[in-house]
């Protein structure tokens, strides 16, 4: 008796460590002897979980042939280590087992459906493949999901010829009936597709997203594949053919299909043929559509996409105008775009948008679109259009002078047209700039006294506004009685009412007023009002 038949017999032993050990120098050794396989298959039907997996083991180095009708039984029976270790030695059988495992499917439940799948896709070859396809038509969408993702791991490393292969047999899987009438079957064979991370899986997938008489979950999972298919291998011209389609679904599809197209399409680099389509996309009713067209145009480092996200600032809803506004806060060369942009804004909110944006931005500005600016600004002073504001405001930033001085000959020329409305309107706008001078604000207080009340209440007198600006300006030392002076069309009462003010602010110009009523006044009670206040001044 030899050496390995020695051995062999330790494997009946009644320690367990004893025959363990055997199990696992004997196939250290490879030994194949009748004896030796009769030994360990023992073992693997022993029931006892330890041993069993030790056998398992032995078995899977030396590869006993007709084996397969002792191991298949153990795929059903005991805990899931060793019912995969069992999975394991028929592997390592290869091709020779698939028949026996075909036969067995038909009976075998989930959990052996998976050992199954596993052991068919480590075997590989078109047989072992045809009938991993053949068993998703039994299982239900949990298994078939199950199936593919125990298959990934071994498709992805084999050759790109047997791979290839293997596209052709789902392809046809795919055709058949029997195939199209069961979605969980259709799922599975869509996934495997992906998993095969072929390029040329790509136009295969691409048909069974546009085929609108799939179920949408199927067609979903061809958006999923296309993640896996367009891989370091794939060309540029197949990255690219996707884009239209993806943006199909993204426009026009369900809110699922379009979420999984847009998760799809970051794996994708934009061609610039993209931004007309994106711009349109930023239109779209859905604002998490819109909001990922924006998104997509502000990767695009390309002036088509700088233009479109302006116009879609001046265009698009509310939210998405001002996310395409914000976008374009930092971009470069935005500038000429936002501002073309607001120069067609109808809407007041947008207008903001694009103005806070563009006004720290004014100075990238060339001198024509400054010029534009400041023409439009001051084309819709008189208009009723709800932009007019905004507008002024980015004008302001691109010709502060030349607004300034434009206001005041509007000022002026609606002085002369005996217009005072309209312009302490437009001096009201005028004194709201750095621009404006202590003459254009004497001059708004002037046209606001003739509208006063003159109540010489001090609540009513610390309200007006004309009196308010008046006090400023004394204060800053500007010759409030002497300006007045020149007003003609002044009342008395009106001099007397700002000198009392400023008297009582214990501004001099209120003494030089009431000094001039007492003169112009003679007889009149307003210069006997005047003087009175005067004598109590000076007591």
């Amino acid at each position: 008796m030899g050496d390995i038949e020695r051995i062999a017999k330790l494997l009946a032993h009644r320690d367990e460590e004893v025959a363990s050990a055997a199990a696992l120098v004997l196939g250290e050794l490879g030994a194949k002897s009748p004896s030796v396989v009769e030994g360990l298959l023992c073992l693997a039907e022993s029931g006892r979980p330890a041993l069993q997996l030790r056998a398992l083991g032995a078995l899977a180095l030396i590869r006993p042939r007709r084996a397969e009708k002792r191991l298949l039984p153990i795929l059903s029976a005991g805990p899931t280590e060793v019912r995969r270790a069992a999975g394991q030695a028929l592997m390592a059988l290869g091709p020779g087992v698939v028949a026996a495992l075909r036969a067995r499917l038909d009976e075998a439940g989930a959990e052996e459906r998976r050992i199954i799948s596993e052991v068919l896709t480590g075997v590989g070859g078109e047989d072992a493949f045809s009938t991993l396809l053949g068993s998703l038509g039994h299982l239900d969408g949990e298994q078939g999901r199950q199936t593919a993702l125990v298959a990934r791991q071994q498709l992805r490393a084999l050759p790109g010829a047997e791979r290839k292969k293997h596209l052709a047999q789902v392809k046809q899987f795919l055709k058949k009936k029997t195939t199209r009438g069961s979605e969980a079957a259709m799922l599975a064979a869509i996934k495997l597709t992906g998993f095969l991370e072929l390029p040329d899986s790509v136009p295969f997938l691409l048909e069974n997203l546009g085929d609108q008489a799939l179920p949408e979950a199927v067609r979903r999972e061809a958006l999923f594949g296309l993640r896996f298919a367009l891989g370091a291998e794939s060309s540029e011209a197949k990255r690219q053919a996707v884009v239209g389609p993806l943006l199909d679904v993204i426009e026009n599809g369900s809110e699922t299909m379009a979420q999984a197209a847009q998760d799809t399409l970051a794996f994708v680099p934009l061609p610039a043929s993209a931004v007309p389509r994106l711009q349109r996309l930023g239109l779209h009713a859905s604002l998490q559509r819109a909001r990922f067209a924006v998104s997509a145009l502000a990767s695009l480092a390309i002036d088509e996409a700088t233009v479109a996200l302006a116009q879609l600032a001046g265009a698009a809803g509310r939210i998405t105008a001002e996310l395409a506004a914000q976008t374009l806060k930092d971009r470069q060369g935005a500038a000429e775009g936002l501002c073309k942009a607001l120069l067609g804004a109808e809407d007041p909110d947008r207008a903001w948008a694009l103005a806070r944006v563009l006004e720290p931005r004014v100075g990238e500005l060339g001198t024509r679109s400054r010029g534009r600016l400041v023409q439009a600004a001051l084309d819709r002073l008189d208009s009723q259009e709800p932009t007019k504001e905004a507008l002024l405001r980015v004008a302001r930033q691109a010709g502060a002078q030349e607004v300034a001085a434009a206001l005041r000959q509007r000022v002026a020329s609606a002085r002369r047209k005996k217009d005072a409305e309209g312009a302490a309107r437009l001096l009201r706008i005028l004194c709201g700039s750095p621009e404006a001078t202590d003459e254009d604000r004497f001059s708004l207080a002037a046209l606001d006294l003739r509208e006063s009340g003159l109540e010489l209440k001090r609540v009513s007198r610390d309200r007006d506004p004309a009196l308010v600006s008046l006090t400023a300006l004394a204060s800053r030392g500007y010759d409030v009685a002497a300006a007045l002076g020149r007003e003609r069309d002044l009342s008395l009462e009106a001099l007397y009412y700002v000198g009392f003010h400023l008297a009582e602010e214990g501004e001099p110009a209120g003494e030089a007023l009431l000094e001039q009523v007492v003169r112009q006044g003679g007889r009149k009670k307003i210069a006997q009002a005047a003087r009175n206040k005067l004598k109590l001044v000076s007591d």
